[in-house]
């Protein structure tokens, strides 16, 4: 009698672990889940950066998260980046010359060199870009392709 209740009780066990325990195998919807430290592999996104076209002169604007800043104008142009706060730490900017013209962008920018950067140049040609990610006041580049630092 005793070894029915402790089968009994296993099977309780085995159905209330299937039935509220994550598997490493299964398939499984998560909803009101707190995951710490997870690791995602696969899978897609519907994120997207936040992207800004400009034709003109000017600013350089960003949120916070990801950003796209595509500089097209129909001739060069020069922009500026104002320097972040912390309140945008970890804001990502990616700026993109998709016209054929030396764009210019000036602001403060930090590439693990001894001095700060001050101007990214662009060259007059399609594709050149810049990421760089924000922390504190800086804006720390991360990549950079095609372009000169000065």
């Amino acid at each position: 009698m005793a070894a029915l209740r402790v089968i009994q009780s296993l099977q309780q066990l085995i159905r209330y672990l299937q039935s509220n325990m994550v598997s490493l195998t299964s398939t499984q919807t998560l909803t009101n889940k707190t995951l710490t430290s997870p690791t995602i592999t696969g899978g897609t996104s519907s994120a997207k950066l936040a992207t800004t076209s400009y034709t003109a002169a000017g600013a350089i604007t960003y949120t916070s998260g990801s950003n796209a800043a595509v500089i097209s104008g129909a001739s060069a142009i020069a922009m500026t980046l104002a320097s972040p706060t912390s309140t945008y730490n970890g804001t990502e900017i990616i700026i993109a010359n998709t016209t054929a013209y030396a764009h210019t962008v000036t602001g403060t920018f930090y590439n693990g060199t001894s001095a700060a950067k001050t101007t990214i140049t662009f060259p007059a040609y399609i594709g050149a870009s810049i990421r760089l990610v924000s922390y504190g006041t800086y804006w720390i580049i991360e990549d950079y392709q095609n372009v000169t630092l000065a």
